[in-house]
């Protein structure tokens, strides 16, 4: 954007150049306030140089200001390829826009052009992109121009675009005689579209790069998915070594066995300081978690793939929009499922046999879920002697806490402990009322009273 600023003894005039690569555009005001920051002085030849005359360059879209030093400053309106070229003696001296070398290889005098005004001119002149300016057909060019020198101009929109019309266009937004007027609604109307197609731009460029990324989880987690199906099911190393107890020696740390599922020898792995029993358990134990780990990936590929079909719709809703209010009110409406599927929990969420459980992720948590989220009729588990997770099962008007459940969230209470890899841990529970919080002390430490105990096997359940 270049600011020529004019004036005489008594008034100014200032010229905005707006030379964005969608359009060449001139507003005209009475005043201007230089920003202090981001702008430069340019031309420094014609600073300060009177103007000795303008002049039209004839059936050209561009005008030349001649100054008394012999300097020209030619406005070159080609919309796209509009520019500001500096001349002396019929030559270019400096661009405004460096972008466009070719520039540098105008004749100014050679830019009037006698054409005649028929069809074919009419059209090459005006551009490719100001076709809509005519009617599609032209027949009678005399009447046409006519048309043209005595009719209003028309400012508007044609297919969501900025345009100003010299013939009748639908719903203007500006009907007027005055050419500076338009001028400066063309300006306003073209900062508007392109904040507004900026805006669409950086939505629309959003939800693809999101679509992207699902695309990418869901690949990756596929990958995932069938390699760690195509390892062995730690199922049938347990029930291959629970069918041969009898022939698994005390301390050993690995033994051969035959393998019925394969029908050859199987050399399994084993813990030489616990039981072929409890080394049994805890395949039986990798086993569930595997299946856990399928599951928890499954559902998020789902997961993946019904935000492509939300986002996929989203750009398909944007597409047609071509005012700010329908945009805002899309990209509101997003902003809010989002923030409505990201809401964090300081705690995690699960439903066993109709009952919730809500288990804490860390000290602070456990803190926030038992001294905040629970209720003192809610019951309230842990691991017994060992850090570990607040559990708490929330109460329900009128129930009693099924054993199932008590013993389901014990097993949680276990597996989010430091007895994570115990055969069997105790677990206390006992309602949330007499749980209390001792001043001063660390995040996550609790005084219990009237506690009971259970043994459970530490198990994660989805």
């Amino acid at each position: 954007e270049l600011i020529l600023g004019f004036a005489n003894n008594d008034t100014a005039v200032y010229l905005i150049a707006d030379m964005n690569s969608d359009a060449g555009l001139i507003a005209v005001k009475d005043s201007f306030s230089r920003a202090r920051k981001n702008s430069v002085n340019l031309f420094a030849e014609i600073i300060g140089d009177r103007v000795s005359e303008v002049t039209c360059f004839l059936h050209e879209r561009s005008f030349i200001i001649q100054f008394e030093s012999g300097y020209g400053l030619l406005f070159k309106m080609h919309t796209s390829r509009s520019n500001l070229l500096l001349t002396k003696e019929d030559k270019v001296v400096s661009l405004f826009r460096n972008n466009l070398p070719a520039d540098n290889e105008i004749v100014p005098s050679t830019l009037h052009n006698p054409s005649k005004l028929d069809k074919p001119n009419i059209i090459r002149l005006l551009g490719k992109r100001n076709t809509y300016l005519i009617d599609n057909q032209i027949d009678d060019i005399d009447s046409l121009i006519n048309k043209i020198n005595s009719n209003p101009i028309f400012l508007g929109l044609i297919e969501g675009i900025p345009a100003l019309k010299l013939l009748e266009m639908p719903n203007p937004v500006l009907v007027t005689e005055d050419p500076i007027e338009a001028t400066n609604k063309l300006v306003e109307l073209h900062q508007r579209f392109r904040k507004f197609g900026k805006e669409k731009l950086s939505f629309s460029s959003q939800l693809s790069r999101e679509i992207v990324q699902a695309e990418n989880y869901i690949s990756k987690s596929q990958a995932k998915l069938n390699e760690l199906k195509q390892r062995r099911d730690p199922q049938e190393l347990a029930n291959l070594i629970m069918a041969n107890l009898h022939m698994i020696p005390k301390g050993s740390d690995h033994i051969e066995l035959f393998d019925f599922y394969q029908n050859e020898t199987l050399e399994i792995k084993i813990n030489p300081l616990l039981s072929p029993q409890a080394n049994a358990e805890n395949y039986y134990r990798k086993a569930k978690n595997r299946n856990i780990e399928f599951e928890k990936i499954e559902e998020n590929i789902d997961s993946k793939r019904q935000q492509i079909i939300q986002k996929k719709a989203l750009l398909d809703q944007q597409e047609p929009i071509e005012n700010w209010k329908e945009l805002n009110a899309l990209i509101n409406s997003t902003k809010r499922q989002d923030q409505e599927q990201n809401t964090v929990l300081p705690y995690s969420v699960y439903e066993v046999h109709g009952f919730q459980i809500l288990v804490g992720k860390n000290a602070k948590s456990n803190d926030h879920l038992t001294m905040k989220a629970a209720t003192k009729n809610d019951l309230w588990l842990h691991a017994k002697d060992v850090s570990g997770s607040h559990v708490v099962i929330k109460h329900q008007a009128g129930k009693n806490f099924p054993q199932n459940v008590i013993e389901a969230a014990a097993q949680m209470a276990a597996f989010y402990s430091k007895r994570k890899t115990d055969s069997l841990c105790p677990v206390i529970y006992t309602p949330r009322k007499f749980v209390r919080k001792v001043k001063g002390a660390p995040a996550g430490q609790v005084m219990v009273d009237k506690e009971q105990v259970v043994m459970v096997v530490p198990t994660e359940i989805k």
